[in-house]
C-alpha cells in the first residue's frame, strides 16, 4: 500500500503461477547460521537445524558469528550444500539476509552442478546482481534486510525457476536440460561486504496430481 497526495495506492501482487501449500511441505534443510567457527564443514544440525550434509564454503571469512547469530561474510565467493532434486516436486529455497542500509548487496542463492568457494556465478539461480544470475532473474539491492527465495519446479518436461523477493515474485525462467545435473544448492555473495546470513531453509512439496 502506497499512500499519494489526496489518494492510497494499493500495489497488487499477480497470482503466484505455482501453488505452494506450507502444510504439505517436508524439511530437506533448515540452518540457523547460529553458533561460532567457519561454516565450512560444519552442518545445519550440529547447531539444532535439519541437515546432516555438510557445507563447503571458503575457509576464511564466512563465520558463525554469535554476537550476530548469523555467518558473517566479510570474503567474496559461494557455500554449498550437497542436493540433488528428483522430478514431480515443488523445492522451496529461502535465505534471509542484513547488509547495512546504505549499501546494496549482491548475494546469489540457487542451484548447481558443483561446488567451487571461489566461483561466484552460480548456474540455475536469482541474485540481487545480473551479472550472477544468467539463467535466472534480477533486482537491484538496496540493503537491509531481504529474504531471497526461489522455487524449483521439477514437475513439468521443462523445469522452472521463480524467484522472489520478501515473497513478492521478481522473475521466472525456463531452465535448460542440464539443470537435471543439479547437485547442489548455492548461496554467492559478491558484493555488498559484510553480509549476514540468517536464516536458510530448503522444503520439498510433493505435488497433488501429475501435471
Amino acid at each position: 500500500i502506497r499512500t499519494m497526495p489526496g489518494r492510497t495506492v494499493v500495489d497488487q501482487q499477480p497470482p503466484l503461477p505455482f501453488s505452494w501449500k506450507p502444510g504439505a511441505a517436508a524439511i530437506i534443510f533448515a540452518e540457523s547460521f547460529a553458533g561460532s567457527g567457519p561454516l565450512h564443514g560444519s552442518t545445519p544440525a550440529s547447531q539444532g537445524g535439519t541437515g546432516t550434509e555438510q557445507w563447503r564454503a571458503p575457509r576464511d571469512g564466512w563465520q558463525r558469528d554469535p554476537e550476530q547469530d548469523a555467518v558473517t561474510v566479510t570474503q567474496a565467493g559461494s557455500a554449498f550444500l550437497p542436493f540433488r532434486p528428483q522430478r514431480g516436486f515443488l523445492y522451496r529455497l529461502s535465505i534471509t539476509t542484513t547488509t547495512p542500509h546504505d549499501q546494496p548487496a549482491a548475494v546469489g542463492l540457487g542451484f548447481t552442478p558443483t561446488a567451487d568457494p571461489n566461483q561466484l556465478d552460480i548456474d540455475f539461480a536469482w541474485s540481487h546482481d545480473s551479472s550472477t544470475s544468467p539463467s535466472g532473474s534480477s533486482a537491484a539491492g538496496t540493503g537491509g534486510s531481504v529474504t531471497r527465495t526461489v522455487i524449483l519446479d521439477t514437475s513439468l518436461a521443462e523445469w522452472r525457476l521463480f524467484s522472489l523477493a520478501n515473497n513478492r515474485l521478481v522473475g521466472q525462467s525456463v531452465l535448460p536440460r542440464q539443470a537435471r545435473q543439479i547437485r547442489y544448492l548455492a548461496i554467492a555473495v559478491s558484493a555488498g561486504i559484510p553480509v549476514h546470513l540468517q536464516s536458510l531453509s530448503l522444503d520439498i512439496q510433493q505435488l497433488s496430481r501429475p501435471r
